[in-house]
């Protein structure tokens, strides 16, 4: 089995097998378990992400001034690079703004993409429905 490992368990569940031994197992996705190493596929995701921070602070150097200038004081990222949340704003700015596209990108749940666009609008110095646009405007 490839995306989930048997364990022994003591209890019956819905999603348990029992083998020739009598014993019962259940079915735990791997993903339960952290990895003690990265996968390859988390691998790639990261050189990704990395080239493409590279990329969009050459193609937008001051995206990360102009992006904190957006926002209240206290609200504003401590940092010179992307995170997560600025890589998102990043991504609008290049004109992907609906909420699959942007999960699908950036490898997080749509819920999380929903998450960060209304903190972020709700940061923002200027009313929440003019942040994306203003965003749209940062050459």
């Amino acid at each position: 089995m490839s995306c989930a490992r048997l364990r022994p368990s003591s209890r019956n569940t819905n999603r348990s097998s029992t083998n020739s031994t009598g014993y019962s197992y259940r079915f735990i996705p791997i993903s339960w378990k952290k990895p003690t190493h990265c996968w390859p596929i988390e691998q790639e995701y990261k050189s990704f992400f990395h080239e493409f921070d590279r990329v969009f602070l050459s193609l937008y150097p001051d995206f990360v001034e102009k992006a904190n200038a957006l926002l209240r004081d206290g609200e504003q990222m401590k940092t010179s690079g992307l995170n997560t949340e600025f890589r998102l704003l990043a991504v609008i700015r290049l004109g992907i703004t609906g909420n699959s596209e942007i999960a699908q990108f950036l490898h997080i749940s749509i819920n999380t993409v929903y998450t960060y666009r209304n903190r972020l609008r709700n940061a923002a110095k200027c009313p929440p429905a003019e942040f994306e646009r203003r965003i749209m405007e940062i050459v």
